[in-house]
């Protein structure tokens, strides 16, 4: 009688613990789809962050706008200005860079940020402020290097 009771008490313990493990699997996946939502959100503010810095005002958009056509064009001030809108764009595309490497937003979000700051870097003032930057430790190195990647091939590509 006592190892019928045991071959049962196995048996329920065995089923309590699949229970249990499909019920934890469903928790990870929900936890999952969460951060992914919680990270696109994140991923939208910081692009919005950049956007609304470069449209701010009037001036800032000038400033940008003046900067993107001839760096050397601008006033001391309006380079700081200049020069801080680039670094806090760098500074969130590397946020997103992280994101899209833990898997939390999609290639097509990354991409889409990635080719707005690769047109802006295009851009002869911003390409001279690149080149020329005065603080470029203020860059995450693998930003820097996957800029200059992408700005090396475009080069290569309109030499051809």
């Amino acid at each position: 009688m006592l190892e019928v009771v045991s071959n049962y008490a196995e048996v329920f313990g065995a089923g309590a613990v699949i229970v249990s493990l499909i019920y934890l699997s469903f928790q990870i996946r929900a936890n999952t789809r969460e951060q992914r939502h919680r990270a696109r959100y994140d991923q939208f503010e910081i692009q919005k962050s950049v956007y609304d810095s470069m449209i701010a005002d009037q001036e800032t958009t000038k400033v940008f706008l003046k900067g993107n056509r001839d760096y050397e064009s601008l006033s001391d001030e309006e380079r700081i200005r200049f020069g801080a809108a680039n670094l806090k764009a760098l500074h969130a595309f590397y946020l997103i860079m992280e994101m899209r490497d833990d898997g939390l937003i999609d290639d097509d979000v990354f991409l889409g940020f990635e080719q707005f700051l690769l047109g802006s870097l295009s851009a002869p003032g911003s390409r001279y402020w690149w080149k020329n930057m005065q603080f470029p430790k203020h860059v995450a190195p693998r930003v820097q290097d996957h800029f200059n990647r992408l700005l090396a091939e475009q080069d290569r590509a309109h030499d051809t």
